[in-house]
């Protein structure tokens, strides 16, 4: 009968092991704390058909929701020309003040290519940045850009060394910059999705904006302009008086070389969308602004946001959270009211959703995460959400009425601060075999444990009773 109860204790303590452990086997399987849920809403409504343009590179992107809307050789590199100077003023105006002054070297207003010079100064004159900035953005002097260049990075080298840090900085990674002005240099180029970034990222600068978006505006004197260097924008679809004004365009760059052709990058403002289009390597005169102008009404005639948040998926979140972090939900909420910008004859919901958490943003209770709409492999906007868990005490005191039954709500411990624990074994980064052969191990290694902790026991007993045993006989026989 001792056998049999002893046997019986035994099987209890395995069948108990293992109960634990199953969670852990599961959450193992299910993978680590970087899982993404991708939910499909996707509905019949169709692309909208994009313009045929002539530019042989066009990118079109809405800057409020990352929309990308068109591209068409959008990673091809082409020489850029005098667009290269959106970077330029994007890098002088992040390094230096605007009353600096600047000297113009031999080299900045005589290095330069027959029919380059726009004579804004002479060696020796000096010119604050403000100046230079307006006539190299305006009316796209190349002498301006040398000697900017030569200010901020002490050499032409040196400044394209800042230039090419920059543009990786805000996304542009397939381009190479050799000059700050764009004049023909064979490791010189760029393409129409980094240009856009870059002008994305110029146009966040308050300075640049300022600056970009006048129409003229007159330098100081110099020994070449004793009235002061006149310059006046050339992006056409900014002048009030060319057949291609644009009442949406607020600033851009025009660019032309023999080897880039004609380049031209635009920002427009319609309403709630805010427009960046690139065209490059347009040869016919004008087809770079018809171009642009196709891609314009593209965008503000063909899209229109859309609210998206009450479309969240919250449930479906709450579930995916329970692979990601041991922890109980209490709450999950949106914290914008967002919009997506879809097509504008969409119905319902035509996008997937994608959930996703920032574990390091974990502060107490509290932790970040955001979904993502997708149309495709189009961005159409994001909502930031705020995932509130069961403060760790209440989750444990509950754990502890259960256990005492005075509690039949399902609980979920909080995980462990420090040290080794189950839910730093499940969310170790080595491969899914070798995190389940961890899983094995270790169930392996509580079961030695547990029938260790029964033998002991046992022994234990078998010793009082003997003990007893011998109380017994000595009162028996003295």
């Amino acid at each position: 009968m001792k056998e049999r109860r002893r046997g019986a204790v035994r099987l209890l303590a395995l069948l108990m092991a293992i109960m634990l452990l199953v969670p852990t086997i599961s959450a193992a399987a299910a993978g680590g704390k970087e899982d993404r849920t991708a939910i499909d809403y996707s509905g019949q409504t169709e692309w909208p058909a994009g313009p045929e343009i002539i530019g042989e590179g066009g990118f079109l992107i809405e800057l409020n929701s990352g929309a990308i809307l068109y591209q068409k050789n959008a990673d091809e590199q082409f020489y850029p020309a005098s667009i290269t100077k959106i970077l330029t003023a994007l890098v002088v105006i992040e390094n230096c003040s605007l009353d600096e002054m600047v000297t113009f070297s031999y080299n900045a207003v005589h290095d330069l290519e027959e029919g380059a010079y726009s004579y804004i100064a002479d060696t020796g004159d000096q010119l604050s940045v403000e100046d230079c900035l307006y006539a190299m953005l305006l009316q796209s002097s190349n002498e301006a850009a040398y000697a900017l260049a030569e200010h901020c990075g002490g050499t032409v080298d040196g400044f394209a060394e800042k230039m090419n840090a920059k543009a990786k900085e805000v996304g542009a990674t397939n381009s190479h910059f050799a000059n700050p002005h764009g004049l023909f240099n064979e490791n010189h180029y760029t393409t129409p999705h980094d240009m856009a970034m870059i002008m994305w990222a110029a146009i966040q600068n308050e300075t640049f904006l300022t600056i970009d978006s006048t129409f003229s505006y007159r330098t100081a004197v110099t020994k070449t302009q004793p009235d002061g260097f006149y310059c006046q924008m050339r992006h056409a679809m900014m002048n009030t008086t060319s057949e291609y004004f644009n009442s949406s365009v607020v600033a851009g760059k025009t660019g032309y070389t023999q080897a880039s052709k004609n380049t031209l990058v635009t920002y427009a403002v319609r309403d709630d969308m805010e427009l960046v289009s690139v065209v490059m390597r347009s040869e016919a005169n004008g087809q770079i602004y018809k171009d642009t102008q196709a891609l314009l009404d593209y965008g503000f005639n063909s899209f229109a946001f859309q609210p998206i948040s009450q479309n969240a998926d919250l449930a479906a979140m709450e579930d995916q959270l329970g692979g990601i972090i041991n922890r109980v939900v209490q709450n999950i909420e949106v914290t914008s009211e967002a919009k997506a910008l879809l097509p504008k004859d969409s119905t319902g919901i035509d996008f997937a959703q994608e959930f996703s958490v920032d574990t390091d943003s974990l502060s107490g209770d509290e932790m970040q995460g955001s979904l993502l709409y997708r149309w495709g492999d189009m961005i159409m906007g994001r909502d930031p959400v705020l995932i509130r868990f069961v403060p760790e005490a209440t989750s444990a005191a509950e754990s502890e009425n259960f256990a005492n039954g005075s509690q039949a709500a399902e609980t979920t411990p909080a995980p462990a601060k420090s040290g080794f624990s189950l839910e730093t074994l499940t969310n170790l980064d080595v491969p899914m075999p070798v995190r389940i052969l961890l899983v094995v191990i270790l169930v392996i290694l509580v079961i030695i444990l547990i029938f260790q902790i029964v033998n002991l026991f046992s022994r234990r007993n078998r010793r009082r009773r003997r003990r007893k045993g011998r109380k017994s006989k000595t009162k028996r026989y003295y």
